[in-house]
């Protein structure tokens, strides 16, 4: 939002924003890598588990979908509460 310099979210062109939201968390991913390295983390470096993936983000839409087909997903001012008995 600072680096878009605009104060209301509500005006933010989406597409922009998450372009920009792309790009920082791809500069910054570098970091954090390099010190878990330092610290001995064992990890799959070179196939890193990174949310803003276009398969990481396929799966989460599809997801949304089957639970809303099964009705899981609603509109309404506070979450329900369901008992199983």
């Amino acid at each position: 939002m600072k680096e878009l310099k605009v104060t209301d979210k509500h005006k933010v062109d989406r597409e922009q924003f998450r372009e920009q939201a792309r790009a920082l968390c791809g500069k910054i991913r570098e970091y954090p890598r390099d010190e878990f390295k330092r610290m001995g983390i064992l990890g799959d470096w070179d196939h890193p588990y990174l949310t803003m993936d276009p398969q990481y983000e396929k799966v989460i839409v599809e997801t949304f979908k089957d639970l809303e087909k099964k009705g899981y997903v609603y509109r309404g001012k506070k979450p329900s509460i369901v008992h199983n008995r």
